[in-house]
């Protein structure tokens, strides 16, 4: 956990003396397997830390440094993308855009999969950070709306490594 941070990128706002600037995942994966001869097969499970980089209105950045605006771009880019897979999962679209950046690709499971998902939001009582706190609330309330339900998929262990292998990017 300490590497994932320390390899986090930060920097001052005009909001935030320590800002995130990127998003940080962590992921743990568990193999169980059962003992060979019981005719049961293994399970696979993935257990997902994912710390969200805060999202900044581009009109709001006092800043000359052209990458400082990209980067907050980006951010926001993935962020919105994310808000678009959970309004569309929301109201059961057909598609659900999960390429559309590597973020949604990575939780892709913790959204629509067979996963216990928890979501935890921040918000400001800063009277400044009102328009963004209530965003936060959207999309929180948003998240509500997500039906899942599948049931649990049993993996042969031949698999497992190749579902490991393509959920990484």
């Amino acid at each position: 956990m300490k590497e994932a941070q320390d390899n986090r990128s930060f920097r001052e706002t005009q909001f935030n003396e320590r800002s995130s600037r990127s998003h940080c995942v962590m992921q743990v994966w568990l193999d169980l397997d059962e003992p060979s001869g019981t005719g049961t097969e293994g399970s696979s499970s993935c257990l997902s830390f994912i710390d969200l980089a805060g999202s900044e209105r581009v009109n709001a950045i006092q800043t000359d440094h052209p990458d400082q605006v990209k980067e907050t771009v980006h951010i926001n880019r993935s962020l919105s993308s994310l808000g678009t897979c959970v309004q569309a999962l929301a109201t059961s679209a057909k598609y659900i855009p999960y390429r559309d950046t590597k973020l949604t690709h990575l939780m892709s499971d913790a959204l629509g999969g067979r996963s216990k998902t928890l979501f935890l939001i921040t918000l400001s009582t800063d009277p400044r950070d009102t328009v963004q706190t209530i965003a936060s609330l959207r999309f929180g309330s948003g998240l509500s709306g997500i039906q899942r339900g599948r049931p649990v998929q049993k993996l042969p262990a031949a698999n497992r490594s190749r579902v490991r292998s393509t959920s990484r990017l």
